[in-house]
């Protein structure tokens, strides 16, 4: 008598992510093997003569890359390998070269250097000797992200500041993860839960505001973690989720919002 499945019945869907129970399992059913999707190789490039490594002396003007340690630890976790460049100073020839030595990736996500400063060297070599998909997304924190390709290598430009680059992980570079290994995953955006307001929470004019807050009350209550500037990672420390502030609304205490759960991602 079956007491754990049945001839033919299916129990591990094509897209499924494999962990040690479903090996267990495929194992349990007599499979020596499974055909898989190979990791996506992605690498993380930071940008800019500002960024130094941690455990060096930090000089006025300076700031840790943090940047790329805490998008290697989110792409690990989505299920990619994750590849960390050495940094490339402000100069589009030191840009191209350090691109060029990456090897085989099948996406390279960029941290600094594509908004409209002197030094976004990132954008340059997109416009100018590379191609553009799109430039700027009506988003806050994140809107001057940008994706193309140079040399056959898909870019994903992402800001460098911090809780930027988590978010623009979160809402776009995830997606081509869930792509590259035919996962059944649902996109982050679409994983949206309602909660009710505690506090106000930001309006951003013309974009949507993904603003950092706290859960409460089973996920029912949410409430603003602080200050929302996208180079304060303390308040993205403290936050459970992203509520989603849509383009010319104000959110107050008591109206209904949707959020975006942080720790699947995280």
């Amino acid at each position: 008598k079956a007491q754990d499945f049945s001839i033919g019945q299916c129990l591990l869907k094509k897209g499924s992510i494999l962990n040690s129970a479903s090996i267990a399992l495929a194992v349990a059913m007599g499979y020596k093997s499974v055909k898989v999707s190979l990791k996506p190789r992605i690498g993380i490039l930071a940008t800019g003569d500002e960024v130094i490594e941690p455990g060096q002396n930090l000089q006025q003007g300076q700031v840790y890359n943090s940047n790329s340690y805490a998008l290697k630890i989110m792409l690990e976790k989505a299920g990619a390998q994750a590849i960390i460049l050495d940094k490339a100073n402000d100069n589009i020839e030191t840009l191209a070269t350090t691109i060029q030595n990456a090897g085989q990736i099948d996406l390279l996500l960029t941290t600094g250097g594509v908004s409209m400063g002197k030094y976004d060297f990132v954008r340059d070599l997109l416009f100018e000797r590379g191609s553009v998909e799109f430039w700027k997304i009506a988003e806050r924190p994140g809107g001057p992200v940008l994706f193309g390709s140079w040399n056959n290598i898909p870019i994903l430009g992402i800001p460098g500041n911090p809780v930027s680059a988590m978010v623009v992980f979160l809402l776009h570079a995830k997606a081509f993860i869930i792509k590259a290994l035919g996962s059944n995953e649902v996109l982050p955006f679409n994983n949206r839960k309602t909660a009710i307001a505690k506090t106000s929470l930001p309006s951003a004019g013309f974009k949507t505001n993904f603003v950092r807050v706290k859960l409460a009350n089973n996920g029912s209550e949410v409430y603003s973690t602080g200050s929302q500037s996208s180079g304060v990672l303390h308040s993205m420390y403290l936050a459970d989720a992203l509520a989603i502030v849509p383009a010319n609304t104000k959110i107050i205490a008591g109206d209904s919002i949707e959020y975006i759960p942080l720790k699947p991602y995280l």
